[in-house]
């Protein structure tokens, strides 16, 4: 992690903390630390389909790379939206070990949909999916450590 040491990090928290923000980001370097005090922070939506809706749309948006979907026919991965971790953090599919995931593969879920929990410094955040749609695939591993805009799940929207 070039940029930012945990010391910095840590830093960055307790002067977040104490102030009145409801929200900041820091980019330095290649790290990007995105703070919110509302437990409601929802995916960035990295990737769309050329179906997908305009709201979809955005500086940020990619289609889909071919690795991230190895086992999808080409027009599957077309039509997948990736749902992406917003900042550094360890991902979680459920609230507590030996509990059920959030969601899996072939749920139906909408934007409001709780898709897991991100943790920071002991600070646990919940994601909401952020578009309506199936689950295709889970991307990231359990207890993993994820970078910011990390593929998390893909999802085929709605039509």
């Amino acid at each position: 992690m070039s940029g930012l040491s945990s010391e910095d990090i840590d830093a960055f928290v307790q002067i977040f903390e104490a102030s009145d923000w409801d929200q900041v980001d820091v980019v330095v370097g290649d790290v990007e630390l995105h703070l919110s005090k509302t437990a409601t922070a929802t995916a960035r939506l990295v990737g769309r389909s050329r179906a997908a809706p305009a709201a979809l749309t955005g500086p940020g948006a990619t289609p889909v790379s071919a690795s991230a979907t190895d086992t999808a026919s080409s027009a599957e991965r077309e039509s997948f939206v990736e749902i992406a971790a917003p900042h550094i953090a360890t991902f979680f599919r459920a609230a507590k070990r030996g509990t059920a995931s959030f969601v899996e593969v072939g749920q139906s879920i909408s934007a409001d949909t709780e898709v897991c929990l991100l943790e920071v410094l002991n600070v646990f955040t919940s994601l909401r999916a952020g578009i309506d749609g199936v689950v295709r695939k889970v991307c990231a591993t359990d207890g993993a450590l994820v970078e910011g805009g990390e593929v998390l799940f893909l999802v085929e929207p709605s039509r």
